[in-house]
């Protein structure tokens, strides 16, 4: 499916193609440009964004280790 979302920073659109059965909303469509974007804002962004989903994996792997432990 090709729809286009707005980075939130400059405003480029930009065309998005994902698979058929996926719904996005406008707000998910724009954080999908902006995260393709590259003007300078966007790329600080994506850079944030990026260490927030390490944070969060990296978190996530503790607790799995942690309840490893706790269930063995």
């Amino acid at each position: 499916m090709k729809e286009s979302g707005a980075c939130r920073f400059c405003g480029q659109l930009m065309a998005l193609e994902y698979e058929k059965d996926i719904i996005l909303t406008a707000e998910e469509l724009n954080e999908t440009a902006t995260l393709k974007c590259s003007c300078d804002e966007a790329k600080e962004f994506q850079f944030k964004y990026g260490q927030r989903i390490k944070a969060k994996n990296r978190i996530d792997k503790l607790f799995e280790i942690g309840r490893a432990h706790v269930w063995t």
